[in-house]
């Protein structure tokens, strides 16, 4: 299979930069922790010596210059510019460790030095959306684009998501659940680059494209879908005060019942109506 262009915004560690170079296809990767920037540079070298590989040392946001970009230690994940993300980090009791300065650039800037994306993976702690809205203002269309949606956090904005997505030209539209991609281990992917058996990698976002788990959805499903996957997120947060054991009772029956547990988080996916 031809190799495809692929911009990986939220790089972090590499679990899916990794992933997609192994699949044969070269990638654009943004990252703006300049720790983790280091580590990349060192664990994909090779890559970068062939061309394949270019990482953009730079955090995304509305406007071009320099931003506050909070570092957690306890979790690097939780890396972000977003002081509202910060705010319900620390609510929950994971208070960023350092606050450094560090460039930015906008999802207009990256696509029109590198046009024609196959596919976007948007993973930018409480940044997504704000890609988007970027990327809308872009002629760049690429055939696939994920996100990590708010469907399940406080922000849920999980319908502007959808409309930003309806007016780029989106139509057909996947919910996946990140906690279950475990379920995936052991199967052939060959859909999307050279044929791999898959495993999933703690942090990754995990396959893309037609290789993803569950049935396209026009815009008025992937609602539906979207409003049953919101109440469960309210019917959990709910739980807050309930004893723990319960909560565990709760979760572990949702799974041996093959649901969803309601405290995961979830990446949309959309698939563009031209192609």
């Amino acid at each position: 299979m031809a190799s495809k262009l692929i911009i990986d915004v939220g790089m972090h560690k590499g679990e899916d930069t990794g992933f997609y170079l192994e699949r044969g296809h070269k990638v654009i990767g943004v990252e703006a922790n300049p720790t983790l920037v280091a580590e990349l540079r060192t664990k994909f070298s090779s890559y970068i010596s062939t061309g394949n590989l270019v990482i953009i040392d730079k955090a995304i946001a509305e406007e071009p210059g320099v931003v506050d970009f909070y570092i957690n230690d306890q979790n690097s994940v939780w890396g972000s510019i977003d002081p509202a993300f910060v705010k319900r980090n620390a609510r929950d009791g994971h208070t960023a460790s350092q606050v450094i300065q560090v460039p930015c650039i906008t999802m207009e800037d990256v696509v029109s030095r590198f046009p024609d994306p196959y596919y976007i993976k948007i993973d930018v702690e409480g940044m997504d959306l704000s890609c988007l809205r970027s990327l809308s203002r872009s002629a760049c269309r690429p055939k696939y684009i994920s996100i990590e949606s708010s469907v399940s956090s406080p922000a849920d904005r999980w319908s502007e998501e959808l409309t930003l997505f309806q007016d780029m030209g989106y139509d057909t539209f996947k919910f996946v659940d990140q906690a279950r991609l475990d379920h995936l281990n052991g199967s052939i992917l060959n859909r999307e680059g050279s044929a791999t058996t898959y495993k999933h990698v703690r942090e990754a976002s995990g396959p893309f494209g037609e290789e993803t788990p569950g049935e396209w959805m026009r815009v008025d499903h992937a609602a539906s879908t979207a409003r049953r996957l919101r109440r469960e997120f309210e019917t959990y947060s709910a739980m807050s005060s309930t004893p723990r054991p319960v909560v565990k009772m709760f979760r572990g029956l949702r799974k041996l019942r093959g649901l969803p547990v309601p405290d995961g988080w979830y990446d949309l996916h959309a698939r563009h109506s031209s192609h």
